[in-house]
């Protein structure tokens, strides 16, 4: 297990903490909505607490800290997902998905296998 979490590490060297976990959020993202392209684009943008998750005033809002991520697979508006999550600390993320899911209804999924 040493080995696997040295070579783990090394692999992530020059990396913020901030970008690995964006960078499984949009992984475990990826998966969940079955794409099969990877994204060529990325978009990050902390919130603060009560934010809305549409820019509608009927929109709930959040109650603590969220992230705002958008990531596109071709550079088109149509090939972009954007959601508003929160991480669970326990591998999974709570996300809204944006703008195509009213009423506001939050899904979770794991993030990895463990």
């Amino acid at each position: 297990m040493q080995t696997f979490v040295s070579q783990q590490a090394s692999s992530f060297l020059g990396y913020s903490d901030e970008q690995i976990e964006n960078a499984r959020v949009i992984e475990a993202l990826v998966h969940s909505y079955g794409t099969r392209q990877q994204p060529i684009e990325r978009a990050v943008h902390k919130n603060p607490e009560h934010t809305a998750v549409f820019p509608y005033t009927v929109s709930v809002s959040m109650d603590y800290e969220s992230i705002t991520l958008s990531f596109s697979t071709d550079g088109t508006m149509a090939g972009t997902i954007i959601v508003t999550y929160q991480a669970n600390h326990d591998g999974a993320i709570t996300f809204y998905k944006n703008p195509n899911q009213c009423p506001c209804q939050p899904t979770t999924i794991k993030m990895w296998r463990g």
